[in-house]
């Protein structure tokens, strides 16, 4: 199934690159379901031809592929809403598109089952999953820990007082079916007495020393540093180099593995840096805007200490400023330059040459211009470049390995989440629905040990806080 997709994306991006994004080709389809779970798909795709290729994934880790597939079947063995999606690629004309819909199965029977998974953590702290053998959309879990606790969150995380032996029991629903389940579950309720502390000293040419004050940590622990700059390092002391002058958030992490379930504090200090040496090191790509047809991005990192910038576009023109805009006239191969002072002196340019086209037959080719601008990197990924951490939600554990907890208080409907790693990247974007309590449980097993950026949009107000994963 991964390959199937990988090879998907590929495919498109192939198209959309020699040939550019054309509006010709609209996927859809209807369905009907039968009895027995069987579902009969239907395209009804707009401006297909006899070249056009069906890409049908059912939602069950089941699809298919081919020309001419538009009418397809697929037969579920359990009662459940399913994703399926509708991608539409054509040679003949140049398009490709994907179209997604939600289905309800409810005559193929409750033949499922749901496990429980659980990962002690130090404290007392339980978090728990509950896992179905068929993928499906739960609507619904009721849980009880087997001292008086319960919760109706998919993946909760339950608190402890007392080590002993605790029968959990788990109710999922998932459209018109039930699945229940039990597991006796063994408790150790151990504290975790790390208190990360550290102190840290200034040089000449951006050079800091940092010494940790930890208490409360074993002989075996290890201490990991983020030095804000997207430099790492360990040890209970360190100096590092920082290259040019700003305020970076430097963070210690202290994980005792030796403890019980494992044991770790992190903290954190804003560090100032106004002697680093004056490197200038701007850079810039520019790339195809994929939503409108006859615009084109330009994303450029500025040193923090930058205080001038000039574009020449490479037909003459130029233009003073970070984040300008330009027209050009005509399609054609372009050099774009990037000119930046720093503070500190050191001037430098850089270029960019390539070709800026416009998809052929899109609005009137001959007399329609191409646009290019240049975007804030900051503003695109909401993170705000030496900014402090500001948060009115709470969020825990930290640093967290498998389920990271958010309290927002007064959720919406839906919440935006977004994970960028440590120089802005979006590496997961998705809508949650917070409970009754606003209460939101992230599963970020998959993340790799180390240093995000979590963004929160709840009711339209964004929040940004630091992640760190263990």
């Amino acid at each position: 199934m991964k390959k199937f997709f990988q090879t998907l994306s590929i495919l498109a991006i192939l198209l959309f690159t020699t040939n550019g994004a054309k509006a010709q080709c609209v996927p859809n389809f209807t369905f009907t379901v039968g009895s027995g779970g069987t579902v009969t798909f239907t395209s009804t795709s707009i401006g297909t031809t006899t070249k056009t290729i069906y890409y049908w994934s059912f939602g069950n880790n089941t699809y298919t592929t081919g020309l001419n597939h538009l009418t397809v079947s697929a037969t579920y063995t359990t009662n459940a809403a399913y994703q399926v999606n509708l991608s539409i690629s054509d040679t003949l004309n140049s398009c490709y598109g994907t179209f997604g819909d939600t289905i309800q199965v409810n005559t193929a029977g409750c033949n499922d089952n749901v496990t429980i998974n659980h990962q002690q953590q130090p404290n007392g702290v339980v978090n728990f999953q509950g896992s179905l053998s068929t993928p499906a959309v739960v609507s619904g879990s009721s849980w009880t820990f087997g001292d008086g606790g319960t919760s109706t969150n998919i993946y909760p995380s339950h608190t402890y007082t007392a080590s002993g032996m605790y029968l959990i029991t788990l109710s999922t629903t998932v459209g018109i079916c039930t699945y229940s389940t039990t597991k006796n579950v063994s408790v150790t309720v151990a504290n975790c007495n790390i208190n990360a502390s550290y102190t840290y000293s200034l040089s000449s040419n951006g050079v800091a020393h940092f010494f940790s004050t930890t208490t409360g940590a074993g002989v075996n622990a290890t201490y990991y540093w983020y030095f804000g700059d997207g430099q790492t390092g360990t040890g209970t002391s360190i100096t590092h180099t920082y290259n040019m002058n700003a305020q970076y958030h430097a963070i210690l992490l202290v994980n005792d593995s030796t403890a019980m379930f494992g044991c770790h504090d992190s903290t954190m200090h804003a560090i100032n840096i106004t002697n680093a040496p004056c490197f200038n090191n701007t850079s810039f790509f520019v790339t195809k805007d994929t939503n409108m047809v006859l615009t084109w991005n330009a994303m450029p990192s500025y040193p923090g200490n930058v205080n001038a910038a000039s574009w020449s576009w490479g037909d003459g023109s130029s233009t003073v400023g970070f984040y300008p805009s330009h027209t050009y006239s005509a399609a054609g191969v372009y050099s774009i330059c990037l000119s930046t002072t720093l503070s500190c002196g050191s001037p430098t340019t850089v270029c960019w040459m390539g070709n800026i086209y416009k998809p052929s037959g899109q609005n009137g080719e001959n007399g329609a211009m191409v646009t290019l601008n240049v975007l804030n990197p900051n503003n695109a990924v909401g993170i705000k470049q030496n900014a402090p951490t500001a948060t009115t939600f709470k969020y825990y554990p930290s640093p967290v390995s498998d389920v990271l907890t958010l309290e927002l208080g007064n959720a919406g409907t839906h919440v935006s989440i977004r994970i960028l790693d440590a120089v802005g990247k979006t590496i997961r974007n998705e809508k949650v629905s917070a409970n009754d309590t606003g209460k939101i449980n992230l599963n970020v097993s998959e993340l790799a040990t180390g240093l995000y950026y979590l963004q929160v949009d709840n009711n339209g107000t964004t929040q940004n806080a630091k992640l760190i994963k263990q």
